[in-house]
């Protein structure tokens, strides 16, 4: 009877931890905030490319998954193009991410507490309540590979039949059209097969792995072929997202995407100390199939930022959390009551290396989904609402994508000029504003600037003795009419 209300108690729990997950990600999306430079330059790709089209290179550097841009596209032609129905399918991923991480814990953890703290964990992630809610393929990333997880490892390749095989087949050829992230688990998977039953399946593993070679093929040779995006994004990632053998170099990687999966959590040299213990039980105790294929799949992710293949980079490698959160927690479930030293060590490095998700939560919460960055949205309508027929206007290079997205979603095809404004000199920066053409009135369009360069200040210091006939704030984003 005891036993029994346990589970009872401990069921009303994880319920409890999964609804609140669902009601953080739910929440984060109906704030319905405007898409932001990264957003609208993938979302013009919808408005612009054919089902067909997704196959070949991206507009404006973008790389995501074909069948992920061909399902977000047939969604919004089925309910229009809105800032809802192109963040529906992160949503969705993200929202059934949260009960597939739990039935993944039970897999990999024995202790009831650990599964508890690992849901906990996984549920108020602020990057991952973040990528629910935003148009990107980082969420699907997580719930592809957790579904993979959780489902491969009860396949067993000796004792399929023949259909089953061709299904698993044409799987493995869907899967990574729809999240590349899920080559490093099919590879995994393949592997551990081999490593249990060696030449009973390797005819089986090589015929079957010819499908996701085909996928990976698919998204390769379009790059390849124009190479444009590709040099670009490798560019991008050379200096943090591609390992080497520098040590400084993998040190540098490891602090990165420690503070960014375990974000507001800065405190790098105890996950470091957590990780290091988990290696050491892993080495002693013998793994589960579930845990080999976490590990391996892990593995092959590192050794393609070696390669250069896949970089290890915060957003694009947030697949990794549910990977980092069962590393980290394996001492957590080691806890013996045997040895209550090592236990009392144990909580507390995992309390405070964790405990920084608890800190504030709302504030930091609200202040990650809102994106208090860019409110381009707002900010053209405002300009539409107020635009008279002879005027022109100005958009910084930074702000091509929002420009060129929302211009074509209002129907707001006007005369607009694109000034590369990407200097961080105020006279440099005056003179090329003052080589406007005169005698006209112009509407500078401001919703994004690169870090780098501060140019919605310099805008107002070269406005500030002009005729400015309105001005706006949208976040962010800055609107200034000026008479000249």
């Amino acid at each position: 009877m005891k036993d029994l209300f346990k589970n009872k108690l401990y069921y009303v729990i994880i319920g409890l931890i999964v609804l609140f997950g669902i009601f953080l990600r739910l929440k984060a999306f109906l704030v319905g905030r405007s898409l932001w430079h990264d957003e609208a330059s993938l979302a013009i790709n919808i408005l612009h490319k054919s089902f067909l089209q997704f196959f070949l290179p991206l507009e404006h550097y973008q790389s995501a998954p074909p069948l992920f841009m061909a399902i977000t596209k047939l969604i919004s032609q089925i309910f229009n193009t809105t800032e809802f129905t192109l963040r529906f399918i992160p949503f969705l991923c993200g929202t059934a991410s949260v009960p597939m991480f739990f039935l993944l814990s039970e897999n990999l953890f024995d202790n009831k507490i650990t599964r508890i703290v690992a849901t906990t964990l996984f549920v108020v992630n602020y990057n991952l309540i973040y990528y629910a809610q935003e148009f990107k393929q980082y969420s699907s990333d997580v719930f592809w590979v957790i579904l993979l997880s959780l489902i491969l490892p009860t396949f067993d390749l000796t004792k399929l039949t023949r259909n089953n095989l061709i299904f698993l087949g044409i799987s493995f050829l869907i899967l990574p059209l729809l999240s590349l992230p899920t080559l490093f688990v099919i590879g995994a998977y393949l592997i551990l097969q081999i490593a249990i039953f060696k030449k009973q399946v390797l005819k089986r593993v090589c015929v079957i792995g010819i499908y996701p070679i085909i996928a990976g093929l698919l998204i390769c040779i379009p790059n390849l072929i124009n190479n444009q995006n590709e040099v670009f994004l490798k560019h991008y990632f050379e200096n943090l997202g591609f390992l080497n053998f520098n040590p400084i170099h993998i040190l540098a990687m490891i602090k990165m995407n420690f503070n960014y999966f375990f974000f507001p959590n800065k405190l790098v040299l105890i996950g470091i100390l957590l990780l290091g213990w988990a290696i050491t039980v892993l080495c002693k105790t013998k793994s589960n199939k579930y845990q080999n294929l976490l590990l391996i799949s892990f593995t092959i992710s590192i050794l393609a930022s070696f390669l250069h293949i896949y970089p290890l980079y915060e957003r694009v490698s947030l697949y990794l959390i549910p990977s980092m959160l069962f590393l980290l927690l394996i001492p957590l479930d080691c806890v013996s009551s045997k040895n209550s030293v090592k236990a009392v060590i144990i909580t507390i490095l995992t309390a405070l290396y964790f405990g920084g998700y608890l800190h504030n939560f709302w504030d930091n919460y609200n202040a990650r989904t809102n994106i208090a960055n860019e409110n381009a949205k707002d900010a053209l309508q405002y300009i539409i609402q107020n635009y008279r027929e002879d005027d022109i206007i100005v958009y910084n290079t930074a702000s091509d994508s929002e420009w060129e997205y929302y211009s074509k979603m209002f129907g707001f095809d006007t005369r607009s000029i694109r000034i590369n404004l990407q200097t961080i000199d105020q006279n440099e920066y005056n003179q090329l504003l003052n080589k406007l053409p005169k005698d006209n009135t112009y509407w500078f369009y401001y919703p994004y600037s690169l870090s780098k360069y501060p140019e919605n200040a310099m805008l107002e210091s070269w406005a500030s003795d002009k005729i400015i006939e309105k001005k706006k704030k949208f976040q962010n984003s800055i609107v200034v009419k000026v008479g000249m």
